[in-house]
């Protein structure tokens, strides 16, 4: 009966899956060009820490940004490199004269270092709205063009599409499973935003008001949190402030994958450590889809001990399939991705692992990230 009893509940939990999934899609489906004429003045925020390899590159992108020059300005914030990342960026100054560079020499103990590092570029700001992105990304030349369109005089926070795409070796099978993910948090993303319950968005390209960010006190509660200076903010935003949250789809920032198994390790745990601040509805999601994906697991085990129930498994899997695949599907065209989904049934069999491993780990572990050592926080 125990074996019965997981199997079916799996299969009510695909069919919930297959819900949830159908209302996001709605949301992609609801999003609009934004039709704000005005041009804000913007200050780009770079928070950058031992990105020698990959600064040049998005600086280099930065200099088609197809804006009013006199609107815009480039803040890089070296956060403490212990590599050539500030000469990097200084060799740019003469391509960006609105580029400026700020050197943090000291750790600040009583907020996490990439949040110091934001919170320091936005103090010497001039622009009305922020515009975050990091140092490994690529923006496209309609970056702040399309991503200020939304900022009409009710809006507070903007997010816009940020995929994780390799050129380089885009059939490495940790490219794709980064790929795929990238492009179903975008789905994730930008359906919740339209439906009115934002759940998450992404630092790599962020836009929110100045003004906000001053009045709500900043990063607040979640200062220290080594994550979370995207979602936990615009939770920030959404709790504090009656401005409206959007999301850009025209706006894209490629973003480049991380290129070893170790480095992706700790960049999960590091996005799972902040579960325990998240607010209550975002909790609720989270909780049904790690235990969805949890179910999967212990429902294959449970087959593998008992065969005759295994078209209650395969059912629930096709169900999963056909959802995971239209979110994806609905996404890229949505936002004109032209790369193929390229081994996605590896990925599609590897995500529910994944996801519970990951979920455990990052409620109570250590990581690395960027040659520190942290805790995780509950």
């Amino acid at each position: 009966m125990s074996i019965v009893f997981v199997l079916y509940g799996l299969l009510i939990y695909s069919i919930l899956y297959f819900i949830f999934i159908f209302l996001l899609i709605i949301g992609i489906g609801k999003l609009k060009k934004g039709e704000n004429k005005k041009y804000h003045s913007v200050s780009i925020i770079i928070p950058a820490r031992n990105e020698e390899d990959n600064i040049s590159e998005c600086l280099a992108c930065l200099k088609y940004i197809d804006y009013p020059k006199d609107k815009w300005e480039v803040i890089v914030i070296d956060d403490s490199s212990e590599d050539f990342t500030f000469q990097k960026a200084e060799s740019f100054k003469k391509e960006i004269p609105n580029l400026q560079i700020i050197r943090i020499e000291k750790e600040n103990d009583s907020i996490s270092p990439k949040k110091n590092a934001i919170l320091t570029g936005i103090k010497q700001s001039k622009g009305e709205i922020i515009v975050a992105t990091d140092a490994d990304c690529r923006p496209n030349k309609e970056w702040i063009s399309e991503i200020i369109s939304h900022f009409d005089a009710n809006t507070g926070l903007v997010v816009g599409f940020s995929p994780i795409i390799s050129y380089e070796n885009p059939d490495k099978l940790l490219n794709s499973f980064q790929f795929i993910e990238s492009i179903s948090l975008g789905g994730l993303s930008s359906g919740s935003i339209e439906l009115g319950f934002p759940l998450t968005c992404t630092g790599r390209n962020l836009a929110y008001r100045k003004e906000i960010f001053n009045n709500i006190g900043g990063f607040g509660e979640y200062k220290a949190y080594i994550s979370g200076d995207d979602d936990l903010f615009m939770h920030r935003i959404k709790k504090k402030s009656q401005m409206k949250i959007k999301y850009a789809p025209k706006s894209t920032v490629i973003s480049k994958p991380t290129v070893s198994l170790k480095e992706f390790f700790n960049n999960r745990l590091r996005h799972s450590s902040k579960f325990v601040a998240y607010p209550f509805y975002v909790k609720v999601v989270s909780i049904f889809l790690y235990l969805f994906n949890a179910l999967i697991i212990i429902s294959l085990l449970c087959v593998l001990f008992n065969p005759s129930y295994l078209w209650l498994f395969i059912i629930s899997l096709l169900i999963k399939y056909f959802s995971d695949i239209s979110l994806i599907k609905k996404t890229k065209k949505k936002f004109n991705i032209k790369e193929p989904i390229k081994k996605f049934i590896i990925v599609f069999f590897l995500h529910p692992l994944y996801i519970t491993i990951f979920g455990l780990l990052g409620l109570r572990g250590k990581f690395k990230w960027k040659n520190r050592v942290y805790k995780t926080k509950c």
